[in-house]
């Protein structure tokens, strides 16, 4: 059951919203009670078998965050506590998302028993629970009921692909009453940012995805050929992510609840430290606070004690940068990579984007200061199309199903099919052919001049339509808002023109459904 099928919009969600206003007239716990069973069945409508590894985590992780709580407000020790909490939420990631893997590299997966497969959204309702733990080990000592954890943890509109959600956000509001009664406002804005949502989903997402999977999914292609394949597929992640977050945070805002900001028109980012800024910004608020700053602190303290400088000058030479800057970076991406998936590929993305980053940072430092002479539009186009180029190239290592399925990509994208053949390309160009699919004659798959004018539509609206933030701004659409809304020339306002425009746009995606067509980030 995905946000984009029918039995979701006609069955479940009508059910489970006239259930919980009915239960708030007799009391909040019946309320938060039927919001948290249907979230388990929510959860559970896709395999009821990890519906246990659900509550086996949830459990685990509020038990111990009570005993950290407990010890913390009698001034005792809770290291030894958050310390096994980490590592068990790790351990049980591991099992599940890496174990067969590692265990097939060696040709070992036969000698203990492995997982059927991978519990959906682990990742995320792993983090989300590690990032508890260590809050309240740091000072937020709230003590919550294990019915208002639960539901913090479990809440459909997060459960499976995020945003990543912290507890301080979440758990004031379900504690809120004006979210347990119908408030009209509220409850537009939210079908109106989950239509906007569903339309990206279904009528562009779903659709540029067609054209990327015919075209890549089919192995070696001409060059042209695959980059129509490649912006597709940038344009199908783009959509399919910013309609789920869209769809995410619409569906909260229908019980009252405000999720933190997601998604802000990375593509228009003019450096690549903007684009993780703008790009499943909560994943980067969580990076961030949970990996690069105690790295980055770890790194300060053993050059501190071995009588070397810390300060801001420090980092602006070339030893300091590499082991204050560059060093916690590719640290923070490769695991963020590899959060991802098990393969070699999501190793080289994460590589690739903590390469992309410290660059960015040592253009920052080191850089020239002297000013292009080119005028201001040139420069953002330029810089703009560098980003998109270096996001679509590690994007490729996203998609592949191996490393060699992405390099045979690459090869074809920048002529290494053709100019193999010369004596004088060794290297890349044999590495690249070793791993790939045999070289012309390549095959072509029909691409219909229908085709490209979706993929090129899709281009135009992520460049130069304002996000659904934007559009929303009169209505304080997420938490952690900011300037994120700044030059939208389109502002929505509730009344009976807008409502008819609304309308439109709710019909169009629900007439292009597709049921079936599961988000990308499901699978993590």
């Amino acid at each position: 059951m995905v946000f984009s099928s029918f039995v979701f919009i006609v069955l479940f969600l009508p059910v489970t919203i006239v259930g919980f206003w009915l239960l708030s007239t007799l009391g909040h716990g019946l309320s938060k009670i039927w919001l948290c069973l249907t979230s388990l069945f929510f959860y559970g409508w896709w395999d009821i078998e990890w519906v246990p590894v659900l509550l086996l985590s949830v459990t685990f992780n509020y038990l111990i965050g009570h005993a950290i709580i407990s010890r913390a407000n009698a001034d005792r020790s809770t290291g030894g506590l958050l310390l096994a909490g980490v590592l068990t939420n790790l351990g049980a990631l591991i099992y599940y998302k890496y174990l067969f893997s590692v265990m097939q590299l060696f040709g070992a997966e036969t000698l203990m028993p492995m997982p059927r497969g991978l519990p959906l959204g682990i990742s995320f309702f792993t983090f989300t629970q590690m990032a508890f733990l260590v809050d309240v080990s740091q000072g937020f000592r709230e003590r919550y009921s294990p019915i208002n954890y639960l539901l913090f943890v479990t809440f459909f509109p997060h459960l499976i692909a995020g945003p990543i959600v912290h507890h301080r956000d979440l758990m004031p509001q379900f504690e809120d009453d004006k979210n347990y009664c119908f408030q009209p406002t509220e409850f537009a804005v939210g079908l109106v940012i989950f239509s906007i949502g569903l339309a990206k989903k279904t009528l562009i997402a779903d659709n540029v995805g067609r054209v990327a999977d015919q075209i890549l999914d089919l192995g070696r292609v001409s060059t042209h050929i695959a980059w129509v394949g490649v912006l597709a597929y940038s344009m199908q992640l783009y959509f399919d992510f910013s309609g789920y977050s869209d769809m995410a945070i619409g569906l909260a805002r229908l019980f009252g609840i405000k999720f933190p900001i997601n998604f802000a028109s990375p593509y228009k980012s003019l450096s690549i430290i903007e684009f993780w800024q703008r790009w499943h910004i909560t994943l980067t608020r969580f990076l961030t606070s949970y990996l690069y700053n105690p790295i980055a602190l770890r790194l300060v303290r053993r050059r501190a004690t071995a009588g070397q400088a810390t300060s801001k000058r420090a980092s602006q030479t070339v030893s300091g940068f590499l082991e204050l800057i560059a060093l916690p970076t590719l640290i923070t991406m490769l695991i963020a990579g590899i959060w991802h998936g098990a393969g070699l590929q999501f190793v080289i993305f994460g590589a690739l984007h903590g390469f992309y980053i410290s660059v960015n940072h040592a253009w920052r430092t080191f850089g020239r200061k002297t000013s292009w002479r080119l005028p201001q539009f040139a420069k953002t186009i330029a810089s703009g199309a560098l980003v998109y180029l270096c996001v679509i190239i590690a994007q490729i290592f996203f998609r592949a199903h191996s490393a060699g399925d992405a390099i045979a990509v690459l090869s074809d994208m920048f002529f290494v099919h053709a100019i193999s053949e010369r004596s004088c390309w060794t290297g890349l160009v044999t590495c690249a052919q070793s791993i790939s699919l045999p070289s012309l004659p390549l095959p072509e798959p029909v691409v219909s001049p229908l085709d490209l004018l979706v993929v090129a539509g899709s281009m135009v609206i992520a460049w130069l339509a304002p996000n659904t933030q934007q559009i929303m701004a009169n209505y304080d659409p997420v938490l952690d808002l900011g300037r994120r809304i700044e030059g939208s020339y389109i502002k929505a306002q509730l009344s009976s023109g807008w409502a008819v425009a609304f309308g439109v746009i709710l019909f169009l995606g629900l007439f292009s459904i597709r049921d079936g067509q599961p988000f990308i980030y499901f699978q993590f």
